[in-house]
């Protein structure tokens, strides 16, 4: 079972009602993506700690001021120092890690539990909208406000609810099939993908063509690689998927265009740009991957086309991985920079330099401090 599901179950079997537990969760993964390891970025840099070092260093007593350092971490991103204090206090009583998820969550209810204001009103919410904005006012209180704001974090928990909600969840579910399968949208539209028996965050309708065709063909293995992307960048956009030829050659579409079989997906992440996309799919060793301006082509295709359009004009390219050192500088070393958990400048200097060595050491790859497609692929995964 996964967090997703862990924390929905362990907040239902609190009695909450199904707005409130994914007005929580949604507010939750957007603080950490339900990551009980999870480090607020900026201290990623600053520290320049991976979750799991922050993690393995505050379990031993090597690092000894998680308490008093207001470094966001855990799924509710805890940072002020005495709520640090009461969730060490615990973990340490029962013996078990900092990021241990059942302790987390117990901790969690233990500050809910503190507010019964909070869980009425939480509990009297008539929406997934409601009970959203409620917890993140209340107990997150983000110095983000912004109506934006707000509406990403409802859109998660609005998943949430469509995943877990009801008596018989089963019967919302469809699981995804190993090739190319025909469905309705009509009949199986609000039917919600399971990969390997687990829920993902997309529904068969997503994939429908944008004509209203009842049909719709979508390739399994195209949406385990979407779910892919959306659990390393948060909300995952579905710009267009399966296109009929009528429509495809409306919107000019190529005429053997993948849309047309149900394998291809443009696609846009919130927290991941489309290069970042790109070479995400060129790690997992996607057929077809087309680089645009505001999205990523991605498709299942059985041979392998790579193709840059960010300037108006499609150039074929061999891959998205371009080799950086030290002293290199611009967007490949940002992305580099990003995953590594080091200050984001965009220049390969001494402190990148190190920490490349670092993944390199770890990963078993050769440590020469030159991010090639070896050490690309494992960042990028």
């Amino acid at each position: 079972m996964n967090n997703d599901q862990k924390i929905w179950n362990y907040l239902k079997d609190k009695g909450l009602n199904d707005y409130a537990c994914a007005g929580i969760e949604g507010n939750l993964f957007w603080e950490s993506g339900n990551k009980p390891n999870n480090l607020e970025n900026f201290y990623n840099r600053k520290f320049n700690m991976t979750d799991e070092e922050y993690t393995a260093k505050v379990d031993s007593g090597e690092y000894t001021n998680f308490v008093r350092d207001s470094a966001g971490f855990g799924i509710a991103q805890w940072t002020y120092w005495s709520r640090k204090q009461g969730l060490l206090d615990l973990v340490k009583s029962r013996g078990v890690s900092i990021a241990d998820l059942a302790s987390q969550l117990d901790y969690l209810w233990i500050e809910l539990s503190r507010n019964g204001t909070l869980i009425n009103a939480l509990m009297s919410a008539k929406s997934v909208y409601e009970a959203t904005i409620i917890f993140m006012v209340v107990f997150e209180n983000p110095a983000d406000q912004s109506d934006k704001a707000k509406q990403a974090r409802v859109d998660i928990a609005q998943q949430y609810y469509d995943a877990y909600a009801g008596d018989k969840p089963m019967d919302k579910y469809i699981e995804v099939a190993n090739g190319v399968e025909h469905y309705s949208k009509a009949k199986q539209g609000d039917l919600i993908f399971t990969i390997d028996g687990k829920p993902s965050n997309f529904k068969v309708k997503e994939f429908a063509c944008h004509d209203g065709t009842d049909e719709i063909l979508i390739d399994g293995r195209l949406v385990r690689y979407l779910q892919r992307e959306r659990d390393l960048y948060g909300v995952t956009t579905i710009n267009s998927a399966y296109r009929t030829p009528a429509y495809n050659a409306k919107v000019g579409g190529a005429p053997k265009s993948q849309h047309l079989y149900g394998k291809a997906s443009d696609t846009v992440c919130k927290n991941g740009s489309p290069l970042e996309v790109a070479m995400t799919a060129e790690a997992m060793g996607m057929g077809g991957i087309g680089l645009y301006p505001t999205f990523t082509h991605i498709d299942t295709r059985d041979g392998k086309s790579r193709w840059d359009n960010r300037s108006g004009k499609q150039v074929g390219v061999s891959t998205f991985f371009k080799t950086i050192q030290y002293g290199a500088t611009g967007e490949y070393v940002k992305i580099a920079q990003r995953k590594l958990g080091v200050e984001v400048d965009g220049v390969f200097l001494d402190k990148t330099k190190e920490a490349v060595l670092k993944f390199q050491g770890l990963h078993n790859l050769k440590q020469d401090a030159i991010i090639g497609v070896r050490t690309w692929t494992e960042l990028m995964k």
